[in-house]
């Protein structure tokens, strides 16, 4: 959400006070004339309206649909605006078109699928709800994609010697770099998103009602209900009702969508990949003054992360060999199904919301 401070002036001249806020759109809305894009001038709009925030994961995805139709709109079309007397359904419908019949994916050199066309056009959508174009995007069958929930079910089959090759990964990264190491290790063994591996380092329990978690790596403390809910938002605050007296629980930070969660320290190898991280960064105080988390003060959290995806992908963590964090997601998950945890109790360790996505990760 974009903002500006405002300097406010008493009647001597002199600055007593500002205020943040957020700025009004431009005159003339989004088919204003002060961008040179489609997607810069939409993207101006857009993203500074309270209304429209998103986690970093979806925003990244939106940004990035939003060039691929602002580039096809300017280039192949001689569009300057979404907005307006402009774009029309034909334009739309050949966009769809190019989408389907000539792009090509930069990542993987091949033409895209229909599950990755219906995650452009998803978020392409929103664009259109704004301009008041909707309608100008059809259901997805009249386009000819048939992508159903069956079809994104696809729980990972483990080969026999899966663990053998996760062992010799996980060595090739600890040669990177120790920091780098023990967030593999504490992403294995609580099945963990790139982000939150990089990010969890506090615990947090709970002795006869109350809590008591530490901060920024430091001891355990006592703490309220609210210092958590303002250390972790909102969303944790409504999980603290699943954490049971007397157990242990790693709070995982950097979740998809800011939805942090209480994850149970539940035996020896989480107890260990807790430990080490914490040692890690206590030991090495003079490094981690500024994030407190895994990622040296020499990194911001963004470095941090290119850091550790490309050291993952120059170990060979490819989708192909599955090697990489969510393979190390479904590994727990049918890890913690084998120890006799319900498929509520899984989706909640893996930080979902909807109890459909159990499917993604055990097979029916």
């Amino acid at each position: 959400m974009a903002k500006v401070k405002v300097r406010i002036r008493g009647k001597d001249g002199k600055v007593h006070s500002a205020q943040t806020v957020v700025p009004p759109p431009k005159p003339g809305g989004p088919s204003g004339k002060v961008y040179r894009t489609p997607q810069a001038e939409f993207r101006a709009e857009y993203m500074s309206s309270s209304k429209h925030t998103m986690a970093e994961g979806t925003a990244k995805k939106f940004h990035e649909a939003l060039d691929r139709a602002g580039e096809y709109m300017r280039k192949y079309e001689g569009l300057k605006s979404f907005a307006g007397n402009g774009m029309k359904m034909p334009h739309v419908d050949r966009f769809v078109d190019f989408l389907q019949n000539r792009y090509v994916s930069e990542h993987t050199g091949r033409p895209l699928t229909d599950k990755s066309v219906k995650d452009i056009l998803g978020q392409f959508r929103k664009v259109l709800v704004v301009v008041g174009k909707e309608h100008m995007l059809r259901d997805y069958a009249s386009y000819g994609l048939r992508v159903s929930r069956k079809d994104l079910e696809r729980p990972i089959a483990f080969p026999e010697d899966w663990k053998v090759e996760r062992a010799a990964f996980q060595s090739r990264m600890e040669e990177k770099a120790e920091w780098i190491g023990a967030a593999a290790e504490l992403g294995l063994a609580f099945g963990l998103r790139e982000q939150e591996r990089i990010r969890s380092q506090d615990v947090l329990t709970k002795v006869d009602g109350k809590y008591f978690a530490t901060h920024k790596c430091g001891p355990l403390q006592p703490v309220t209900v609210r210092q958590l809910t303002e250390r972790y938002g909102p969303t944790f605050r409504d999980r603290l009702e699943l954490v049971q007296d007397g157990k242990e629980y790693l709070i995982v930070q950097g979740a998809k969508g800011g939805r942090n969660r209480a994850a149970e320290i539940f035996n020896g190898a989480r107890r260990a990949a807790v430990d080490r991280v914490r040692n890690y960064i206590l030991d090495h105080k003079a490094e981690h003054k500024q994030h407190m988390s895994i990622i040296p003060d020499r990194y911001t959290l963004k470095e941090g992360r290119d850091r550790y995806g490309d050291a993952q992908q120059k170990c060979g963590g490819t989708k192909e060999n599955l090697l990489h964090s969510h393979a190390d997601r479904h590994w727990d998950a049918q890890h913690l199904k084998a120890q006799g945890w319900s498929n509520e109790e899984i989706i909640e360790d893996k930080g979902h919301s909807d109890p459909r996505k159990i499917a993604y990760y055990i097979p029916r």
